[in-house]
């Protein structure tokens, strides 16, 4: 397949069927990871998907000999949530960048106790970075561990409520012999997932361009987020320093999910990419050098015509969904939209893709 990579973010793993219909879109995804070879206690019915070719981690900063205390820590705050709520809830990223307070000195004692260091009177430079690269990937990896369990309890719900369902239905004496239907337990359990507070997914989204600074990143012209509250931010943050918004160039359709066995998943991709590998390399083409909307070029229109048919013929919204990713242009690479400006100098791609 003739196609691009693109590098997803700020979430650093694929943990529900919802993420991979992306992979249908892009050649591979590139996600980094937080702690290299993860977490052995933690195990996804999507580590496959994520261990395929489809994806590329990438083990930015590897703790080497630290990962054992790293692992411990994040062991430690799973089994002692409240414990360390309080704690961390006083070591935000955003005290990391303000100038030392009279309350350094607490923050430094409770950071240290957390990580399980000697407490420092003072800081250099060094150290400081040590920390912040420290703290953002402890946000990283407590954020992808509340969405691995938020997923969990949300699909333990639906399967609560089919239950019931199920037992009202017998004892009412109707026979419910319907054929299962994924994208409906799909809806059922996206609508048990919370929406992230605007402060937990800023800190979210910072933390991962902090933990990309000074990082080599495959080149990838278009970079993907599953959030929009991520691109509300970027959107918001870019109409402040442009006075506009990113033009919104052209929209895609994918199917809501590709079902439950990951086998054929990838099966199904494989063989999808060689059914539209001749008219792929189009519509990256368009979009990679359209600086306005493409919704009235011809050949976009063209490249849409032919992606819904393939799309019904291989993945039929009756049954697997639809879904929209949107694709948008920077005035300068998205990196420079965070809000981190003076001190996250990572360029990158200016195209996004936004797929919830």
């Amino acid at each position: 397949m003739n196609s691009l990579e693109t590098l997803y973010f700020p979430d650093t793993a694929i943990i529900s069927t919802r993420q991979a219909p992306l992979a249908l879109l892009f050649s591979k995804i590139n996600l980094i990871q937080p702690l290299e070879d993860g977490n052995p206690e933690e195990e996804n019915p999507m580590d496959s998907f994520m261990n395929s070719p489809l994806c590329r981690q990438l083990p930015l900063h590897p703790l080497g000999e630290d990962k054992e205390r790293f692992l411990y820590l994040i062991n430690d705050i799973k089994n002692r949530k409240d414990d360390y709520a309080a704690q961390l809830s006083n070591v935000t990223l955003a005290s990391l960048s303000e100038k030392k307070s009279p309350g350094e000195e607490s923050k430094n004692q409770i950071l240290s106790s957390l990580l399980g260091r000697t407490p420092q009177t003072s800081t250099s430079s060094d150290s400081d970075k040590k920390n912040v690269l420290w703290h953002a990937r402890l946000m990283l990896k407590i954020a992808e561990m509340l969405d691995r369990e938020e997923e969990e309890v949300a699909q333990a719900l639906v399967f609560l409520e089919d239950s019931e369902n199920a037992i009202f239905n017998q004892l009412k004496g109707v026979n419910d012999e319907e054929s299962e239907n994924l994208y409906e337990d799909m809806k059922k359990i996206t609508s048990k997932l919370g929406k992230p507070q605007t402060q937990s997914i800023t800190q979210r989204m910072r933390s991962w361009f902090r933990f990309i600074k000074n990082t080599p990143l495959p080149a990838c012209s278009i970079w993907t987020t599953p959030r929009q509250e991520v691109a509300e931010i970027l959107f918001e943050d870019h109409e402040n320093l442009h006075n506009q918004e990113p033009i919104h160039l052209a929209k895609l359709e994918l199917p809501a999910h590709l079902g439950n066995d990951i086998g054929i998943i990838l099966d199904d991709v494989e063989n999808f990419h060689k059914a539209c590998s001749n008219i792929m390399p189009n519509f990256f083409e368009k979009l990679l050098t359209a600086s306005s909307p493409l919704k009235d070029d011809q050949l976009y229109l063209k490249f849409q015509e032919d992606w819904q048919q393939l799309l019904e013929e291989r993945y039929p919204a009756e049954k697997f969904g639809r879904k929209v990713s949107h694709f948008y242009r920077f005035a300068s690479p998205i990196s420079h939209f965070s809000g981190l400006q003076n001190e996250n100098d990572q360029d990158g791609a200016q195209l996004l893709c936004v797929c919830v």
